[in-house]
C-alpha cells in the first residue's frame, strides 16, 4: 500500500465537523431524488447544456419529471466534481449498483433514493454511515430555531449548530429591518433600536447553539470608520426612503453594522465567517443557485481595519480564486485572528483543492487552517464533499512526506488539525 494510501485510510476516520452548510435542520435529507439533483450545480450544468429553466422554476411539473429531464444531461457532466459526489454518495448511501448516471436510468435511481429516504431513522443512518459529528447550519435572522437541539450525534450532542447568517442585516434594505421587526416584537424606529433586535436575535441563536455569525461579500470589500452621528442619519434615510441608493452611503451602513457585529462576537465569544469573493447574480436568466460567478483578482486588504480593530474575534475566512487564496494563506499567517477556511463554491474541486492546500500548508501554521466544509444542501452530500478533500489532503501529505519535509507521524496531526482540532477550537464546539 503507497503512503497516500495509508494516510487516506487514517483520514477517512476522522469523524467530520462540517463549519458551513445550508441544510434544513426541518427536512435534513432527500425525500426523493429532485432533493439531490435540485442543487445548483446540476440544475446549471443542465441549463446551460439546453434544460429549460422551467424545468426548475416552474409548479406544473413534477419532482419525477425533473429528474427525468435532467437525468438527459448528465451524459455531459461525467468528468464535473459534482457529478463524481453524486454517484459516490448514490453507491453509498442509496446502494445505487449502476456505475453511471445516464437517461435510461432515471427510473432506477428514482426507485433507489425513494426507497431509502422512508426509513424511519434516515438521518442517524446518513450520519452514522458518514461518521458525521456536527453540521453547521446557515440561517436568516428572523429564522425559527424551535426544534433545533432535539437533534444528536451518537454522543448525545448537539447534533445541527445554527449559524447567524448577517447579509439581510447589510443590505440597507428596509424590508429586511421591517422582517427583524416582527420577530423580535421590537419597535424599530432608529439604528439605537435596530441594534436592539440585533442583539435580541443573537441573544436566541445562541441560546439555540450557535457557534459563529457568517457573511458573503463581493470582491474586494471595503471598510471605513464610521461616527455614530453619520451612521444614525444613512439608516434615518433607509426608513425614509426604503433602501440605499448611493454606494458610499451603502459601504457606510455596512461598516457600522459590521463594527457592532464584530462587538457582539467579542462580548458572546463566537466566531465570525466571511466568505469572500462571489459575483452575484452575473447571468440574469439562469436557475436559482446558477447566476453567480467568481471575481479572479478580488483583495482583503479592504477588511484589514476590522481584523486589526478586533483582534480576539476569530475570522475564519473563505475565498474564490487562487491569488486570493496565497493573499488569505498569508493573512492567516500574520494574523492571530485569521484562519483560511475550506475550498470553496467554484475552488472546490480536487485539483484546486490540492494546489491551494500545498501552498497554504507551506506558507501558514497547519493551526491556522481549516480544512475543509461541504457547503451542502442535504446531509447526503456532506461525505462525498469531504471525501474529495480528503484523498486531495492525503496526496499533497504524501507529497510533503517523499519530499522530506515531514514524517507520516507529523502527516497525521495535520490531518486532524485541519479536519477536527481546528473547526472545533475555533467554533468552541464540545
Amino acid at each position: 500500500m503507497s503512503i497516500c494510501d495509508k494516510l487516506y485510510e487514517e483520514i477517512r476516520k476522522i469523524p467530520i465537523v462540517d463549519i458551513h452548510t445550508h441544510v434544513d435542520f426541518k427536512n435534513p435529507f432527500a425525500k426523493n431524488a429532485w432533493y439531490l439533483l435540485s442543487y445548483h450545480y446540476f440544475t446549471e450544468m443542465a441549463h446551460s447544456q439546453g434544460m429549460r429553466r422551467e424545468i426548475v422554476t416552474s409548479g406544473k411539473y413534477s419532482d419525477e419529471e425533473r429528474v427525468k429531464e435532467i437525468f438527459k444531461y448528465f451524459p455531459g457532466m461525467v468528468a464535473t466534481e459534482p457529478y463524481r459526489w453524486l454517484l459516490s454518495l448514490s453507491r453509498r448511501l442509496f446502494n445505487f449498483p449502476d456505475s453511471h448516471l445516464e437517461p435510461d436510468n432515471w427510473k432506477d435511481y428514482w426507485e433507489c433514493v425513494e426507497n431509502k429516504s422512508t426509513h424511519s431513522d434516515r438521518l442517524k443512518e446518513i450520519c452514522n454511515i458518514s461518521e458525521i459529528e456536527s453540521i453547521a447550519l446557515t440561517n436568516l435572522p428572523w429564522e425559527s430555531l424551535d426544534g433545533v437541539e432535539k437533534y444528536t450525534n451518537r454522543d448525545g450532542a448537539q447534533l445541527f449548530i445554527p449559524t447567524f447568517r448577517v447579509d439581510p442585516l447589510l443590505s440597507g434594505d428596509k424590508s429586511s429591518i421591517e422582517r427583524l421587526q416582527e420577530s423580535t416584537g421590537i419597535e424599530i424606529s432608529n439604528l439605537r433600536s435596530f441594534e436592539d433586535a440585533i442583539v435580541g436575535r443573537l441573544s436566541y441563536f445562541k441560546e439555540k447553539g450557535a457557534r459563529s455569525l457568517a457573511f458573503s461579500v463581493k470582491p474586494d470589500p471595503v471598510m471605513v470608520e464610521v461616527k455614530r452621528g453619520e451612521a444614525e442619519r444613512i439608516f434615518d434615510r433607509v426608513m425614509r426612503e426604503g433602501r440605499l441608493y448611493g454606494r458610499d452611503d451603502l459601504v457606510k451602513f455596512r461598516s457600522h453594522i459590521l463594527e457592532f457585529l464584530c462587538t457582539l462576537c467579542q462580548s458572546y465569544n463566537i466566531a465570525f465567517q466571511w466568505m469572500v469573493g462571489v459575483e452575484k447574480d452575473v447571468y440574469l436568466h439562469g436557475v436559482p443557485g446558477g447566476m453567480d460567478i467568481l471575481h479572479p483578482m478580488g483583495a482583503l486588504k479592504g477588511i484589514s481595519f476590522l481584523l486589526n480593530k478586533y483582534p480576539k474575534v476569530r475570522f475564519p475566512i473563505s475565498v474564490l480564486s487562487f491569488v486570493e487564496d496565497k493573499e488569505l494563506a498569508t493573512y492567516a499567517r500574520i494574523f492571530p485572528n485569521v484562519y483560511a477556511s475550506g475550498h470553496w463554491w467554484f475552488e472546490n474541486t480536487y485539483e484546486s483543492i490540492k494546489s491551494n492546500l500545498k501552498n497554504r500548508l507551506k506558507l501558514a501554521p497547519h493551526t491556522k487552517l481549516i480544512g475543509q466544509y461541504s457547503d451542502s444542501y442535504t446531509t447526503e452530500f456532506i461525505e462525498a464533499k469531504m471525501d474529495m478533500y480528503r484523498k486531495a489532503l492525503s496526496d499533497v501529505l504524501a507529497e510533503l512526506i517523499e519530499e522530506g519535509r515531514i514524517e507520516e507521524k507529523h502527516a497525521l496531526d495535520i490531518a486532524n488539525s485541519l479536519l477536527y482540532n481546528v473547526p472545533k477550537e475555533v467554533f468552541n464546539l464540545p
